[in-house]
């Protein structure tokens, strides 16, 4: 028992982000209890136990072991889920016992926003979308990790009409991009959807090229010809190249060298077209004449073709 009370205490401890001098100077013991209980040394006096479920934003039951209610209401709730209202009517009940449960209070807010469809007139409607985006709200401001409780919040608040709310609260996720898509329409919504495409095309081009083997890149091909107007900023470019010295590489390692200096000679070409004036002071060319260097190719070193693609770079 000790050992399961120490090990919920500290799963809660850091599920809050607190140190144990933190959780000590809240409920005003030393930090050295706490330790004691984490290592399941010893128990927390019962006079501790509600400030700890306060602090914690759990129940006592919770932090006991005791789940034989909680495990009563999620039976209930799955018996009643198949309807939003059913669904919402027992995550009241619930909280109603266990006010600060943090799986309960996610699934009221996501009943009241899927029962505000069938509400009952525009007043009932707005009445549950508003009560939802509370809910959610605060739900995020307990547990600022809690990805999907943020993910709503934006829905919620993109279907009250609350956009710029939904906006703000969409660009402090980690799924930022598709956030937005719920919250833009009209051209923004067209460019926010054009920026993932591009972004997903960049990593499965990037990926492809990665792989390295010659299906690979005749597919990173294909991507790479079909998607100039996707690709983010001069990423078709740097795709381009990287795949043509991938194919150079792939063949010095197959000991192919005249195949591996021709697709040299090739990315060469495609650099000087690309950066005109400003091919030696450009980027991707520093990064080809690093490439050249390399050991990679130390098979083509010795070769005059190879020597003179060098010296016309240089």
């Amino acid at each position: 028992m000790t050992s399961g009370i120490g090990q919920r205490l500290r799963e809660y401890r850091i599920r809050n982000r607190m140190t144990q001098q933190a959780v000590a100077e809240a409920i005003g013991i030393s930090a050295q209890a706490v330790s004691k209980w984490e290592t399941g040394t010893a128990l927390p006096d019962i006079s501790v136990l509600v400030p700890l479920a306060a602090l914690f934003r759990v129940t006592t039951d919770e932090i006991l072991g005791n789940t034989a209610r909680r495990d009563y209401w999620e039976s209930k709730w799955r018996e009643a889920c198949a309807e939003p209202g059913g669904a919402l009517e027992v995550s009241e009940k619930a909280l109603s016992e266990m006010p600060d449960d943090k799986i309960f209070l996610y699934r009221r807010a996501c009943s009241e926003y899927l029962c505000a469809d069938s509400a009952s007139g525009p007043d009932g409607r707005t009445r549950l979308l508003n009560s939802s985006a509370l809910h959610f709200s605060d739900l995020y401001a307990a547990y600022p990790d809690f990805e999907d409780a943020l993910s709503m919040l934006v829905r919620v608040l993109s279907a009250s009409g609350r956009t710029e709310e939904a906006r703000r609260y969409a660009e402090r996720s980690p799924d930022r991009d598709r956030l937005l898509t719920l919250c833009l329409s009209g051209a923004e919504l067209s460019a926010q959807n054009r920026l993932m495409i591009g972004r997903a095309l960049s990593q499965l081009t990037a990926d492809l090229l990665n792989a390295g083997s010659a299906d690979m890149l005749r597919l990173a091909d294909v991507l790479i010809d079909n998607g100039a107007g996707l690709y983010d900023g001069r990423d078709r470019h740097a795709f381009r190249l990287a795949a043509i010295c991938r194919r150079a590489m792939n063949a010095a390692e197959e000991k192919k060298c005249a195949e591996a200096v021709d697709a040299l000679r090739e990315a060469f070409d495609y650099l000087r077209n690309i950066c005109g004036e400003r091919f030696s002071a450009d980027e991707a060319a520093r990064q080809f004449q690093s490439f050249l260097q390399s050991e990679k190719l130390s098979v083509l070193k010795e070769r005059a073709d190879y020597k003179a693609l060098v010296r016309d770079f240089e």
